[in-house]
């Protein structure tokens, strides 16, 4: 009979035990979606303002349509678009024939030609 309680003992510190792992674990998977989800959203940011550069970059050029390349080997690249119709230009983060990304942004040469001179 000496030997139940020693046993409850054992018992009852094997659930703190389980208990306080059980915290820890969940602790560090909030810490790491957390993380996660930065790093995404960091990633996002990034490819926005790549996008806006390669915008940026080919605005001067009077051309419709211009192909970047990022990584030829994974078929990555921005398509930049000109709109002849409206006074927008659009850029597509594309991989392979998949669009990942895409934004829209007016037309600074467009816009500046038909915006009337003071």
């Amino acid at each position: 009979m000496k030997s139940q309680p020693r046993y409850r003992r054992g018992i009852a510190f094997l659930m703190i035990v389980m208990s306080l792992l059980v915290v820890v674990i969940t602790g560090m998977q909030l810490t790491l979606r957390s993380e996660l989800a930065d790093r995404r959203a960091e990633a996002n940011r990034e490819r926005i303002r790549l996008l806006e550069r390669a915008i940026e970059t080919v605005t001067a050029s009077q051309s419709a349509r211009w192909t970047l390349p990022l990584d030829e080997l994974n078929h990555v690249r921005i398509v930049v678009t000109r709109d002849p119709d409206s006074d927008s230009v659009s850029a597509k983060w594309m991989m392979g024939d998949r669009e990942l990304d895409a934004i829209v942004r007016r037309d600074r040469i467009k816009t500046e030609a038909t915006s009337p001179k003071e």
